[in-house]
């Protein structure tokens, strides 16, 4: 290959790679399969597990100060959000019995592949569809602020108690 050519199909090459790193950034829809860290919200506060729960069958979920524990490790993997425990893997899941509340109730329970466990990640939300639509996760309004603020699963809204990044 002469150096003529060499050059030209690098350049073209890391302009395709540039372009395609810009819009990946641009671009407000996360796409990925896999994703793994902390998941924050706009406080900068993470969502936890609690730690005195984290065994029991339904797992209290928890807004709380960011401070690397595995009880705030979650790995966003086929439209799951999920946290390895000591008794094995559980899931973010909306409670059966609230799912079509106002309010529902979100909870750390063991990964069983039902609709109550299906995310996905869009323009900052984690947004599950229920039978009455798509609700978002939550940070309640009341509790914002509290040590150990409370989560909901509720209609999405667009308010910052919806956004969450991963880092």
């Amino acid at each position: 290959m002469k150096l003529g050519s060499l050059k030209s199909s690098l350049l073209a090459g890391f302009t395709a790679i540039s372009f395609f790193s810009i819009s990946t950034y641009l671009n407000p829809i996360v796409k990925a399969d896999t994703l793994t860290g902390e998941i924050t919200s706009f406080l900068g506060t993470c969502l936890d597990a609690a730690a005195e729960t984290i065994d029991a069958e339904r797992g209290t979920l928890q807004l709380y100060s960011c401070n690397g524990s595995a009880n705030q490790k979650w790995h966003f993997h086929g439209g799951k959000l999920i946290m390895n425990t000591p008794k094995g893997p559980k899931c973010l899941d909306a409670a059966a019995e609230t799912i079509d509340a106002e309010r529902g109730t979100l909870q750390l329970y063991r990964c069983n592949g039902s609709a109550n466990q299906q995310w996905r990640f869009s323009r900052g939300k984690l947004i599950m569809n229920t039978p009455k639509g798509p609700k978002c996760l939550d940070a309640a309004d009341e509790t914002v602020d509290a040590e150990r603020g409370t989560l909901q699963l509720y209609h999405c809204n667009g308010s910052d108690n919806q956004q969450w990044k991963f880092r």
